[in-house]
Formats: C-alpha cells, structure tokens, sequence
C-alpha cells in the first residue's frame, strides 16, 4: 500500500497548497463584487440551473465552466453569489495544490516546508481575479500533463494529453489552441533525436484522439441540441470579424511608469507589474532556446522546465491580447512553477531568499487586485445584501447595487422586464431577472442585422427600465454604447425618455418608455 500513497513532499504540497487558498478565502471571499466580470459568469450559471443552454440562449464562454459550476452548487444544495465562490474556491484549491505538487516533486530533497509555504503565497498572489480561476487551473493543468508526456512518452500518457486539451477546450476553446500548440510543441521535441518513430506516431494517434474524446460533450452539444450548432458558429464568425481575441491594451513596462499625476503606490505597483511582464517574456523566449539546444544535443532536461516552456508560449497570447494584471496572470503560471522549482537547486538560504523575494514582488505587483487588501486599506466600504448572502462592497459598487434595487421596486415590482447595457450583467443575476435580449457584455461594435435582432427581442420583451453606461472603454470614445451600438441607441432615444436625478453617477443613463401610463417623482 505504501507505494500508492503520497510521497511527503507531495503531501505537504497539497495541504499548504488548499490551505493557504482556504486562508486567503477566509480572508476576501465575502468581499468585493463586480456587476461587469463577475456577473457575467454569474448571470450564466444562474440560467444553465434553469434549464437554458450557453452561447444558444444567452452570449458565454464555452459552456464547461457553466455546467460544472451548476452542477456543483446542485450537489452542495447552495445558491447565489457565495455559492458560485465557492465552486470557484474549489477549482482554486485544486490548482494550487496541483502547481506546489510539481514544484515539491521538482527536487524532493530540498522540499522543506518554509519553501513550499512561501511558494503557496506566490500562487496565490497570482490566482486572481477569483472569476478566471477555472481558467489559471487549466493552464496548470497543461503543464500538469506535459511534465507527465515527456518523463515518460508513452501512448497512455498521450492520450492524457489529448483528453486534457479536449476537456480544456469544453472550458474555453482558447484554452483548446493553447493545449493544441503545446502539445505540437511536445511532439516536436519528442521527434528531436527520435529512435522510435513508429511509437511517435501512434503516440501523436492516441493524443489526436484524446482531444476528440475530451472535447466530446461540445460535439455531442452541436449534434443533438438543438439551435446550438448554429450559435456556436456565429460565435466563431464574430472572433474572425473583430479579428481579434480581446481589446488591446499597451504593455505596461517598466519604463512606462505613470506620470507625476501617479500617486508612489501607484507608481511602485505599475513598476513591479511591468518588470513581471519583462519577466514573461525573457522566460519565454529563454525556456524554449534552453530545451531545444539541449535536446539537440542530447542532453539532459528536466521535464517540468520543458512543460513549462511549451505551455507558456501559448499563453503568453492571452497575456499580451489585452495587456493588464488580470491577464497577466494567466499566462504567469507555467512561469512561476519553472522558476519556483528552478530555485530548489540552490541552498537552503538561497532558496528561501528567491522565492521570499518573488512572494514579495508578487503581492506588491497585485495587492491592489486582492478585495481583501483594498477592504483593509480603504474607507467606506459597506455591508450589503446580494440576494441571501452579505458581503463587503466598497461604495461605489454598493451605490449601483442600491440603484438596481430601487429600479426593480419602482419600475419592475411584480418582474417586468428591464434591460441593462453595455457592462453590467450582474444586474439581471442580482435581480434574478433573465435579460431581454441575447447579449449581455456589449463592448465591441455590432453589424446593423444584429442590432435589428437585439431591437427586436426588445420590442418583445416591453422593458419597464433602461439602464445605458456611457463610459468610454479604456478611456476610448469609440467604445462608447452609443458608437458600437447606434441602432440600439437610436430605438432607446426614440421610444423611451430619460429620468433625472435617480443617480449621481452623470455616467448612468436611466430610461423609461415614452408612452409609460405611470409617472415617476424624481428628486
């Protein structure tokens, strides 16, 4: 029996690692809500409970993330906000112990505690914002099954890789090219001075056929429900029309630090973010120099620092498709296992001063991310409800929450239909309402046929509310509602009136039908 138990470090790794996620969700997970992001997700797992189907029924991610997330919450019999955290907590715990057990196995003699704790707080530095944890647990999931193909190439292990690039895929179809290229990249290396080639291939078969396998359930989603094969492809057709993945953002370096009007914590934090940045891609372009000249000449390699390379290069697309602290962190990952497992090779005072260093950077770099730390260090944060739990929100996101709620009870008393737009789609899973029309998060330009569709589900749907966000998206006047939506802005101008003096935000337009029966007393 004791060859099938954990190795000690293995162990510890996996405790620290779920114990520090639970720690630091003793610390922050009731604080902090977003209506954008959050509720996004949010919004989504609250329809699939009803029975409704991603990307089909309403604008999602791929539909992994959903139903896992709902079913989870069936199973603990738990609902709302808090319910989806800790489906997420979950996930988190899992991939933080995962990445601390490559890092433990890395060099098992030199795995002490002290390390490894320190290590833990690396990880969770970097497992933010608490909505993408699904997608930091697939990129470690990645390196996971690449450390395990190329220590031991065999078939099994191929297919391995295959059904985790398919089930990642199901998850978010970038996550499926990100596994598709590492592992293109894994077969290219194996290839390297093969001696077996008939294996080769029937190793790069089964890892063929485990993508087919794992990303069965979307297959068997575009077969047989019904009006889903259609929406995915539409999907599909709008990344190819924007051309692009995301909205960019400039690279913060280092060098880029903000200007006089830049308070020194700011400017202290954007430094750090940008050398992380430096730091990615040196590791990047490093890492894949280092494994291929080695093994061009046959020498050897640790596995891990290989699964490493091969997994960040892909990611480290998601990272600069939107350059900003959330999406550095996916592609940080494979990263930060290389280089904490890379600093067991030294002694033990230099390894504590590596990864000591590295923590410390780390929680300078996102501390202003962690709701846990903005709690502590700023004024006037409120406990309010979000359906049957209590949280902590700081002020401005309480206002809107506050907002939403008098909207409901003024204009939408027995559930009309109200319709928010462009960013909050919290606001229909905050006030348990299904949102009149298919798109939820409106950020990019849209073709006047969807507008026409989207105007249409509106007319249906009799809206006793309208609430428009006239921000400009970074800080970009074309990314206003009004500009990548103007048909839709132009029917709302046209069929609904403007209400004053209902927020104190000039940013929040609210409306009301032009031919509405009742009045409403503004201040």
């Amino acid at each position: 029996m004791r060859r099938y138990l954990p190795k000690p470090p293995t162990t510890r790794a996996l405790v620290l690692g779920a114990g520090t996620v639970a720690i630091l969700f003793a610390w922050e997970g009731y604080k902090g809500f977003t209506l954008w992001d959050e509720g996004f997700l949010w919004y989504g797992v609250q329809r699939v409970a009803l029975g409704e189907v991603p990307i089909r029924d309403f604008q999602a991610y791929d539909p992994g993330r959903y139903y896992w997330s709902a079913f989870f919450m069936l199973l603990t019999g738990m609902h709302g906000l808090m319910a989806l955290r800790w489906t997420l907590v979950v996930v988190q715990a899992a991939a933080s112990a995962a990445a601390l057990s490559l890092v433990a196995n890395a060099n098992q003699k030199r795995s002490d505690t002290v390390t490894l704790f320190f290590a833990a707080l690396v990880l969770g530095a970097w497992m933010l914002p608490r909505y993408k944890v699904i997608d930091i647990w697939l990129s470690i999931a990645l390196v996971l099954v690449l450390n395990l193909l190329v220590r031991r190439p065999s078939r099994a292990c191929h297919f391995v890789v295959g059904i985790t690039v398919g089930v990642a895929a199901c998850f978010g179809r970038n996550h499926g090219v990100y596994g598709v290229v590492a592992s293109l990249c894994a077969l290219g290396y194996l290839a390297i001075n093969c001696q077996d080639w008939r294996s080769w291939r029937l190793g790069a078969v089964a890892l063929l056929f485990g993508i087919v396998l794992g990303y069965l359930p979307v297959l068997l989603m575009l077969a047989f429900v019904r009006g889903f094969a259609p929406a995915f492809i539409d999907s599909v057709k709008l990344l190819l029309e924007v051309k692009a993945t995301n909205l960019p953002l400039p690279v913060p370096w280092p060098w880029r630090l903000p200007g006089a009007s830049g308070s020194p914590g700011e400017s202290v934090h954007q430094l750090f973010l940008g050398l992380f940045f430096v730091a990615l891609v040196l590791f990047v372009g490093l890492s894949l120099a280092y494994v291929l000249t080695r093994r061009l000449r046959n020498q050897p390699l640790q596995p891990l620092l290989v699964a490493c390379a091969f997994a960040a290069l892909p990611y480290a697309h998601y990272t600069f498709s939107r350059a900003d602290a959330s999406h550095l962190a996916m592609g940080m990952f494979p990263m930060l296992i290389a280089v904490l497992a890379l600093s067991l090779a030294g002694p033990m005072l230099l390894r504590w001063a590596i990864v000591g260093g590295l923590c410390v950077a780390s929680w300078v770099a996102n501390c202003e991310r962690h709701p846990g730390w903005l709690y502590s260090t700023q004024v006037g944060w409120e406990r309010i409800a979000i359906g049957n739990d209590e949280i902590w929100s700081d002020p401005y996101t309480a206002g809107d929450v506050a907002l939403l709620h008098r909207l409901k009870k003024d204009f939408a008393p027995s559930g009309q239909s109200f319709f928010v737009a462009p960013f909050w789609p919290g606001a229909y899973a905050l006030l348990q309402t299904r949102s009149p029309t298919w798109e939820i998060y409106a950020p990019w330009p849209k073709s006047s046929e969807f507008q026409h569709q989207e105007i249409a589900r509106l007319e249906a749907a009799k809206p006793t509310f309208i609430v428009i966000l006239d921000y400009a998206l970074d800080g970009r006047d074309e990314l206003r509602y009004r500009a990548t939506h103007p048909l839709m802005e132009q029917y709302i101008q046209d069929h609904f009136e403007m209400l004053k003096g209902l927020s104190t935000n000039p940013a929040i337009q609210i409306f009301r039908p032009a031919d509405a029966s009742l009045t409403h007393d503004t201040p």
